[in-house]
């Protein structure tokens, strides 16, 4: 709860070292960053021309590495220091297992249709999820994909995928939750809004965020019909905690 690091369009960086209580800012050029991840100390930050940037938590420099697309990259996930990945428009999936010096395509049994957001929950188990109601998964580190499909056809923007589970959230309030035991439940959100990002430590531990500046919590619901207080009225992009 230290160290805060967001990060966006003409290659901004903010980085707090104080909880948040104050910003500081680094531009790094003309490069639109997509999403960001960390483990321990090492952070990893993706977005256009196939660039991934690398960084820590405590310096405020970046090291940019192509993984050999210039396609836009929209969500990264890493599972240890050394062993990531990177998905993007296109069906892009590349792998590194040397902390994202070296990047290889891993995206056999992927369509070629823009992938948005990628999570894994061990070294073996992924899913990635992208326009028009694409659901991947992998069972053996990425080296194939199978689809899971929910019955969506709507633009899938972000996935968490935790010990118990994962959850997918796209354009128009669309929320499917799918534990490891049984098929997809899909949550009734009363939003149209589109919800941008989930983070939690369980399917029924969850925050969402989206459009309209809204957070909710599933604690003790399956509809998410807890809301939380937020005095930023903006859409919001990305949660975590």
């Amino acid at each position: 709860g230290i160290y805060v690091i967001a990060v966006g369009d003409n290659g901004l960086i903010f980085r707090s070292s104080n909880s948040g209580s104050s910003f500081a800012q680094l531009n790094t050029g003309a490069n639109d960053y997509m999403d960001i991840c960390y483990v321990g100390n090492s952070v990893w930050i993706c977005g256009a021309s196939g660039n991934i940037f690398t960084t820590t938590k405590e310096a405020f420099s970046v090291t940019s590495y192509n993984t050999g697309t210039s396609n836009t990259l929209n969500g990264i996930s890493f599972v240890d220091e050394n062993t990531g990945y990177v998905c993007g428009d296109g069906g892009v999936m590349y792998k590194t297992v040397n902390g994202g010096i070296n990047w290889t395509s891993s995206s056999t049994g992927l369509p070629a249709v823009d992938f948005n957001s990628v999570s894994f929950k061990d070294a073996n188990n992924g899913v990635v999820v992208g326009d028009n109601g694409n659901i991947y998964l992998t069972t053996d580190g990425g080296s194939s994909w199978s689809s899971a499909p929910a019955g969506t056809s709507r633009n899938l923007l972000d996935v968490e995928y935790l010990s118990d589970g994962y959850a997918v959230a796209g354009e128009y309030g669309t929320m499917l939750i799918r534990p490891n035991s049984s098929g997809y439940t899909t949550v009734n959100t009363r939003t149209r809004s589109d919800i941008r990002g989930i983070t939690g430590t369980s399917i029924f531990n969850l925050r969402i965020c989206g459009g309209g500046g809204f957070i909710r919590n599933n604690i003790g619901s399956t509809e998410f019909l807890n809301f939380e207080a937020n005095p930023m009225m903006d859409n919001l992009v990305d949660i975590y905690y």
